[in-house]
């Protein structure tokens, strides 16, 4: 008989992660289980074939959602289910699941998201306490874990860099464009849009390249923006989405790319996140489907950006990005030579995760 697994997502977010878990768990063995929030129904059509999906419809109130969390727990229980991986491992609804008791042959292994959250979250020091082992989502994040020497807890670090093969739209790419991809919703707190406005404000961004902003635009920022690029005569060299971007558009767009940036300064709000406690999904995208990043000069003493990125001064941006198009020779020797680290393959990460997972 077949070991049991499940990964349990309890928000409406992060199904990118669930992918490389499923292959990991079905090669080793495991007949696995996802329980995860209705929403996530249909951005996870492509994954059915690997793992049983469970949906349950949260967010009807305070009875409904702990009914719910009773419900998961009597399926763990009832279905033997030995390794129950928290997706995302943090927030009410997760300390509310584990206030419940259970077997002790049930193991509850956490995917951390924000580092941060293992010492200053109130709700994090009760998830601790029945959560013994943690999952982070890069090596530089673990590096940060290690520097606080929790030496109760024990942590790994994974890269979910592996995804089904979404259909491909028809898209057009002229052969001399080049493209550069923003992926992610667009909002300032999280990138540093206003910089890259000011870059193309001072320096002429070459005409074969296109800027594509794969994600929402933020209300708040989307004057802003349009009314930029319109005065600097740039709406045709950018990609905008108004709504929400299906995983079809979302990979076609990204697969395409020649460049991915982040985006991502030491002026961000959130820079410290990103540079020590967290990924962005941009470094995840990037890595996936191996495509060349440009970052900020800060990340170049980072091992995974040594090994997969241009870098540039946050003043000197559009000025690095054209350098790159009009030396197509010079930045297609550079990219041949990312991601040549082993951690980059399949087996590597599979057998990370599985000798963490099984210790």
């Amino acid at each position: 008989m077949n070991k049991k697994a499940a990964i349990i997502e309890l928000a409406d977010s992060h199904e990118e992660c669930f992918y490389s878990q499923i292959l990991f768990l079905n090669k080793a063995g495991y007949d696995v289980d996802v329980l995860c929030h209705t929403n996530l129904k249909d951005r996870t059509i492509l994954l059915t074939t690997k793992a049983n999906f469970i949906f349950y419809n949260f967010g009807k109130g305070l009875f409904n959602d702990l009914n719910i969390l009773w419900q998961i727990r009597k399926y763990l229980i009832r279905n033997k289910i030995k390794k129950a991986v928290l997706n995302s491992a943090d927030g009410i609804k997760v300390r509310n699941l584990l206030l419940f008791s259970y077997p002790v042959k049930i193991e509850f292994i956490g995917v951390l998201h924000d580092a941060e959250k293992v010492i200053m979250s109130v709700n994090q020091k009760f998830i601790n306490k029945k959560v013994m082992k943690y999952l982070v989502l890069s090596d530089h994040v673990l590096e940060y874990i290690n520097s606080l020497n929790l030496r109760e807890k024990r942590f790994s670090s994974f890269y979910p860099i592996f995804q089904p093969d979404y259909s491909s739209l028809k898209i057009q790419k002229p052969e001399d464009e080049f493209w550069v991809c923003i992926p992610g919703r667009v909002e300032q707190k999280r990138r540093d849009y206003k910089s890259l406005l000011n870059n193309l404000g001072k320096t002429s961004l070459s005409e074969n390249i296109k800027i594509i902003l794969l994600g929402k635009i933020d209300d708040k920022l989307n004057f802003e923006l349009k009314s930029t690029l319109s005065k600097l005569n740039l709406d045709n060299q950018f990609i905008l989405f108004e709504n929400f971007i299906s995983n079809e558009i979302f990979y076609s767009y990204l697969k395409m790319s020649d460049l991915v940036l982040p985006l991502i300064h030491p002026e961000n709000v959130w820079f410290n996140k990103y540079s020590k406690t967290q990924i962005s999904g941009s470094y995840n995208m990037a890595f996936t489907f191996r495509i060349p990043m440009m970052c900020e000069k800060s990340f170049s003493e980072y091992e995974d950006f040594k090994d997969t990125s241009f870098f540039y001064e946050t003043e000197n941006l559009i000025t690095k990005i054209n350098e790159l198009v009009v030396n197509r020779d010079f930045f297609l020797s550079e990219k041949i030579k990312f991601y040549k680290l082993p951690k980059w393959n399949f087996e590597y990460q599979y057998k990370k995760y599985l000798d963490f997972i099984d210790s």
